[in-house]
């Protein structure tokens, strides 16, 4: 699931119609582009959950206009952990308990069943995930980009500038990524909040708070007892 094929004529050096090719149109994991902007959606979506105890974060941002000796880089890091520290909190308090480790031994799949419960205010509906998908991915189904033409679309022989995105074709494409699902039952695992999880999990492991507490899938006195 980190591409789809897009059909498109290939062009020459004059940009004449030449034949036609498959042309990969990178998407959601191999797009850095679109992982970037998810990860910047997922840290904006809890701090936005955030606001009721934003008062270290609201400080640590006046300290920086007053340059109080902190780099952006360094304040960026503070808040981000800060950010991160908060899911670990809310994830341990409400979902990350003995009774779904059972039933999830995956902290993976724990993390992801946890927002689809709609803990946090992730896009839920698929048209909102292909419109965020479209978004991310820095599409323009109007753009008449030379640049874009020739790498992904063609120019007519008559010169005529051809839009290259093909929008009810892309839209569908992004329509059945976000909307792929995988597994049966409690295994199923839906592509887009798997994509959210597995951002999480990174940002957790950059911040060192992935620890075994978090990950094992039983406690030890409930494992001794089984």
């Amino acid at each position: 699931m980190s591409r789809i094929d897009t059909i498109t004529p290939e062009v020459n050096l004059y940009g004449r119609q030449t034949g036609i090719e498959n042309t990969m149109f990178k998407t959601f994991k191999s797009n850095k582009d679109y992982m970037k902007n998810l990860r910047n959606y997922i840290l904006d979506v809890i701090k936005e959950d955030y606001e009721e105890n934003y008062t270290l974060i609201h400080k640590l941002q006046l300290n920086t206009k007053k340059k109080s000796g902190y780099s952006i880089k360094q304040i960026n890091y503070i808040i981000e952990k800060e950010l991160m520290n908060h899911f670990v909190s809310r994830f341990e308090s409400e979902f990350n308990h003995d009774y779904n480790k059972r039933i999830y031994p995956r902290i993976h799949r724990r993390i992801e069943n946890y927002l689809l419960g709609l803990a946090y205010n992730f896009a839920y509906t698929y048209h909102d995930q292909m419109q965020q998908s479209i978004e991310f991915h820095d599409i323009n189904f109007n753009e008449h980009n030379e640049s874009k033409e020739y790498q992904w679309g063609y120019r007519k022989v008559t010169g005529k500038t051809i839009n290259s995105w093909n929008e009810e074709s892309i839209r569908k494409h992004l329509y059945d990524m976000v909307s792929y699902s995988s597994g049966v039952g409690r295994n199923t695992s839906n592509y887009y909040f798997q994509m959210i999880t597995q951002e999480i999990i990174k940002l957790l492991k950059k911040h060192k708070l992935f620890t075994k507490k978090l990950s094992l899938w039983l406690s030890k006195t409930i494992t001794q007892t089984i």
